[in-house]
């Protein structure tokens, strides 16, 4: 059986939600950061700002979400570049103090700048932040415009490696948990064993000490309804 800790499809809350949960780099897990005032988790948003996900995240009480439009497969360039000087915070400062977790969703690596991305990986390393990739073509090793995230700032702190090759697969599958995570409490919160097939995937490298939570048993017949 393949082992992968991947990024699934681009349209689903819960996707983009397992995301990074499929690997945590467990020694450098931290206490959840929140806003002093509120106790609420302040969500940036960046990428895919045209789907559903984003909103269904602020429905979720304990969240504060901001989004900001910056995928390409969505938007045009034009209106990326000034939706990222609008929302994007300009300083460290100013990301450090009002952020708690970054969530990338199909936002190609080259839409920022390296000052951008090694402000992104520095609220990870110093401030612990939390930091969830998702998406497809513009995602980890990325499919046709996407381009990979491959020796960025950003793949330092993210629990795989990604490929330099473009990596999204068009495959329909079950993602299953594997038995030693079958009593980890994310996946004990879910029921993954009902879970209808899934398409599409990123396919990554999972570093030392990350914890696989879900595997593929294989692709099935590509007519399948899909979730």
């Amino acid at each position: 059986m393949p082992s992968l800790p991947v990024e699934f499809g681009r349209g689903d809350l819960l996707l983009a939600l397992v995301l990074m949960t499929l690997m945590l780099p467990q020694a450098t897990a931290r206490d959840l950061r929140t806003d002093p005032a509120t106790r609420r988790v302040r969500l940036l948003y960046v990428g895919d700002a045209n789907l559903r996900t984003w909103r269904d995240l602020g429905h979720d009480p304990f969240l504060s979400v901001s989004p900001v439009p910056a995928s390409i497969g969505g938007f045009q360039m034009e209106f990326i570049r000034r939706s990222m000087r609008l929302y994007l915070p300009r300083t460290y400062e100013s990301y450090e103090g009002g952020v708690d977790l970054l969530v990338l969703s199909d936002c190609d690596h080259y839409l920022f700048t390296t000052d951008q991305l090694s402000m992104f990986k520095d609220g990870v390393v110093e401030a612990g932040q939390g930091i969830i990739m998702a998406g497809g073509f513009e995602a980890f090793g990325g499919l046709n415009w996407g381009t990979t995230w491959k020796g960025s700032s950003v793949e330092e702190v993210l629990p795989v490696d990604c490929l330099t090759h473009q990596a999204w697969n068009y495959v329909v599958f079950l993602g299953r948990p594997p038995g030693p995570a079958r009593n980890h409490p994310f996946i004990t919160s879910l029921p993954w064993d009902g879970m209808p097939p899934f398409l599409g995937m990123n396919k990554v490298i999972p570093k030392p000490g990350s914890v696989v939570l879900l595997e593929s048993d294989g692709s099935i017949d590509a007519q399948t309804e899909n979730w």
